[in-house]
């Protein structure tokens, strides 16, 4: 459980089959609760690149759950999902609380 405001690690880890080397891109995406209590789906880039077969590849990413100008929060269930060349690979619940404060993330 988090709160708006608060950051979370991301942590992924892919084995890629041997053979010969292969495009990856791989996004996470968040299922944004909206104001009015529906999500919305946002993608983040996290790698676009050619690797060779028999690799792996890890990596950990922070995502902060701060209000921006182009971005508002609001408590509910927010989805995480991985994906790799488009396809849904593995995904998690999280729960927004609003901040310490009292706010809403408005």
């Amino acid at each position: 459980m988090l709160q708006i405001g608060d950051s979370c690690e991301l942590r992924y880890s892919l084995w890629i089959r041997e053979g010969v080397p292969v495009r990856i891109r791989i996004e996470y995406g968040i299922d944004f609760v909206k104001a009015g209590g529906k999500t919305s789906r946002k993608l983040f880039l996290l790698s676009d690149k050619t690797v060779p077969g028999g690799s792996r590849l890890s990596a950990v990413r922070t995502h902060r759950w701060a209000d921006l100008t182009t971005r508002r929060h609001y408590p509910g269930e927010h989805r995480i999902t991985l994906l790799v060349n488009g396809r849904e690979a593995a995904s998690a619940l999280l729960n927004l609380e609003a901040d310490e404060a009292g706010g809403s993330g408005k």
